[in-house]
């Protein structure tokens, strides 16, 4: 029998090193909306998904509690559409659009700290 058992996903956070940046880019790159403000951060929402971005920390490895070093994957209706709106508007890429099915394909973007963001679903 498992100790805890999840049943759902609450919120990504993701450390920042300058939140009014970050804000802008979850905004104006990937459709965010801000809910709420929440010291020293902010809630950001785009449909079922919510964000906190927690400003005032960057990327240390040195930093205690180590933090988990995975990616939000995010899905939109066309994953292909995504990809090239995002490179027309000069977001930094991670490799480049894949398709390895009719039904799947995937790309990664990098947010202005560095922070890897996946794109996955129907091309």
């Amino acid at each position: 029998m498992p100790t805890t058992i999840v049943r759902d996903l609450n919120v990504i956070a993701v450390y920042v090193s300058d939140l009014e940046r970050s804000v802008a880019f979850y905004r104006d790159h990937l459709g965010f909306e801000k809910a709420e403000d929440m010291e020293p951060g902010v809630l950001m929402r785009a449909g079922a998904v919510t964000l906190y971005l927690e400003a005032g920390r960057g990327r240390s490895r040195e930093e205690e509690p180590r933090r988990a070093e995975f990616s939000p994957c995010f899905a939109t209706d066309s994953v292909k559409d995504s990809y090239e709106s995002l490179a027309r508007a000069g977001v930094r890429m991670s490799g480049g659009y894949q398709e390895f099915a009719p039904t799947f394909a995937m790309f990664r973007v990098l947010d202005p700290d560095g922070n890897l963001i996946e794109f996955a679903g129907n091309p």
